[in-house]
């Protein structure tokens, strides 16, 4: 078995800058010591470039990656942004907000070691480990920023509630936990969240939960399922950030800046209003009039979002909204639980018998289509493809329900079968429960779209059954042509 991880349609769009250069010792100063993994005192450390896995000093067991852009002074005062990304992927979520850093002057540090669906344990240390971390930098304790996807939203969140410290959280992806409070944010919020994503819902009520608590807010719906954002999203979040500083009196104006950030985001609603998207127009210029009261007058985006209030179009997009949100709701209360019940070893449902009682068929012919119907089509299937090929899976492997995790990852693969470990997974449990050829057959097919791990393919107990067969030793040299031995 391998834990199926949901794929990451990222946008890496870090843009090239010249790396300066700072000496260790000067370094040293912002740190308190030679930083690990650096060149000696009277050596020179690149800027603008990423350290990775570096530990932190409270616990040398929680590693993080550092990025110091080319403007950093070790004796001046930088906005920091704490990056948790659920996987642990420290580089990858940091080299999203890099061109961010890059602009701002922004120093980030991203941590390896938070997780989601492993406990809150890790998600504890690494909090404890770098809260007092980024205060061995030469930062501005009054731009203090974290940021996280899905789990590690959540993670940003507590942290901008425990400490009181975040003057903004960039939250992608995430969900309400009940645990947090929901009354006065002590933090500006910048959520993201793609149209499809199965924690759509619940990043539009925490959106609405800030509006009703008058706190700073802003929501961004890009395309796509659940995911980090895109990076050129990225460098937005940081720049309205800037602007919520600017106003707070945090950081001088930049009236230049203040302007440009104006014009760009009231072309952008007028482009929406230009292609009869009323509904996303109107509260774009809402969310630009809160933005912008105090830095500017925002009267025209305020006389804006008044003229399309009354619009016919606008009620009309508010009406098919509410309707599709509302179905949506019932499929995730009605339909979603039928998936748990393929774990029930007396009804034993197939995944015919699931695809049916899940009406697969019509969804995907909805999310072929246009407007807001299919955008929750997509987002059913894409909720449904989620639990079919990690969670629920995982579970029924890990308790050896190896038939009910085969029936769900059928499922998975007839809403998406592009997944090499997904095709994986099915050629486990199908070991599992004694059907050799339908199991080498899956394999083949987690190899032909890109499984290539020959040495967890040589030792899976899972797969005990075929290794003595010559197909699955073939499997093997295509993926390790000379082993060892």
């Amino acid at each position: 078995m391998v834990a199926a991880r949901a794929a990451l349609a990222v946008v890496l769009s870090a843009a090239a800058v010249p790396a300066a250069t700072v000496s260790v010792a000067a370094v040293s100063v912002a740190l308190g010591q030679a930083p690990p993994q650096t060149p000696s005192t009277g050596e020179t450390v690149r800027l603008a470039t990423f350290l990775d896995d570096r530990p932190t000093v409270a616990d040398p067991t929680a590693h993080y990656t550092l990025y110091l852009p080319a403007t950093y002074d070790p004796e001046g005062s930088q906005p920091v942004l704490l990056i948790f990304d659920p996987r642990g992927r420290a580089r990858m979520a940091a080299e999203l907000f890099r061109q961010a850093a890059d602009r701002y002057g922004w120093v980030l540090v991203s941590s390896n070691d938070t997780r989601s669906d492993t406990g809150w344990e890790p998600n504890q240390k690494a909090m404890a480990a770098l809260w007092p971390e980024i205060h061995r930098l030469a930062i501005d304790p009054r731009r203090i920023y974290a940021t996280g996807f899905s789990g590690g939203a959540i993670v940003a969140w507590v942290l901008g509630y425990q400490t009181g410290g975040l003057a903004g959280v960039i939250g992608v992806g995430g969900r309400l936990d009940p645990a947090l409070p929901t009354d006065d944010p002590p933090f500006a919020h910048w959520g993201a969240v793609g149209s499809w994503d199965f924690n759509y819902d619940e990043m539009r009520r925490v959106d609405e939960l800030l509006a009703r608590e008058g706190a700073d807010h802003w929501l961004e719906i890009f395309e796509g399922p659940h995911t980090w954002l895109p990076a050129e999203l990225a460098t937005q979040a940081a720049g309205w950030m800037e602007l919520v500083a600017m106003r707070q009196g945090a950081t001088p104006r930049d009236e230049t800046m203040i302007e440009q950030e104006w014009r760009r985001l009231m072309t952008q609603a007028a482009e929406l209003e230009d292609a009869g998207e009323a509904l996303a127009a109107f509260e774009r210029y809402r969310q630009i009039e809160a933005t912008f009261d105090g830095l500017r007058d925002p009267a025209p985006a305020r006389a804006a979002a008044a003229r399309l209030a009354d619009e016919p179009a606008l009620k009309k997009q508010r009406r098919e909204r509410h309707h599709w949100d509302a179905v949506d709701e019932r499929f995730s209360r009605q339909k979603l639980p039928l998936l748990q019940q393929a774990g029930d070893r007396e009804v034993r449902a197939s995944a015919e018998v699931l695809l049916q009682e899940l009406d697969i068929r019509r969804l995907q012919s909805a999310a072929e289509g246009d407007g807001y119907e299919a955008l929750v089509g997509r987002r059913m299937l894409h909720r449904v493809y989620t639990q079919a090929s990690f969670y629920l899976p995982r579970r029924w492997l890990a308790e050896r329900n190896y038939r009910a995790a085969r029936e769900v990852l059928r499922v998975a693969l007839e809403i998406r079968d592009d997944s090499p470990l997904v095709w994986y997974n099915l050629a486990c449990a199908t070991a599992r429960l004694g059907a050799a050829k339908q199991a080498l057959a899956a394999l083949e097919e987690a190899v032909d779209r890109g499984f290539g791990n020959a040495e967890h393919l040589r030792r899976d107990e899972d797969l005990a059954s075929l290794r003595d067969r010559q197909e699955f030793r073939l499997l093997l040299e295509r993926l390790d042509p000379a082993p060892a031995g």
